[in-house]
């Protein structure tokens, strides 16, 4: 089905990168890299490893469909497609909770974008119906 939110996890301690998957059949919408997690100190790991995650983001993230477009992760269901990527992270918990808070943070940016967009398409959509109801009480 449409909005399926699949994650691979591939390679070994600095060269593991996480790739997720979303859509039918399943395309990468998204790869980065995950940075090394030291046994020492976890709980600093999860800041520094959503930290360094937020910092790659940039560089990191392409929004790619086949074709170079951008996805538009507004399709996917957002609480029931993070619980799913979330429980499909293969790897520390460290890692899934970065990735969480990640994942969160890009959808809420994307849904905002799209609520704004839809916004501006009923404004001109009203606008438009006003200047019509204007001409027709004139004519």
């Amino acid at each position: 089905g449409e909005g399926k939110v699949g994650v691979q996890v591939k390679g070994e301690g600095e060269g593991r990168r996480v790739t997720v998957m979303a859509g039918f059949p399943q395309k990468p919408i998204f790869s980065l890299a995950l940075p090394r997690i030291p046994d020492s100190k976890p709980q600093e790991s999860v800041r520094d490893t959503t930290r360094a995650l937020l910092a790659q983001r940039s560089q990191e993230l392409r929004f790619v469909r086949a074709g170079q477009k951008e996805v538009d992760l507004i399709r996917l269901d957002v609480e029931k497609d993070l619980n799913t990527f979330e429980g499909q992270v293969v790897g520390r918990d460290e890692d899934k909770r970065a990735l969480h808070v990640h994942a969160r943070m890009l959808m809420d940016e994307k849904k905002k974008k799209y609520m704004e967009l839809q916004r501006r398409v009923r404004e001109k959509r009203e606008a438009r119906e006003g200047d019509q109801e204007m001409k027709e009480e004139g004519a």
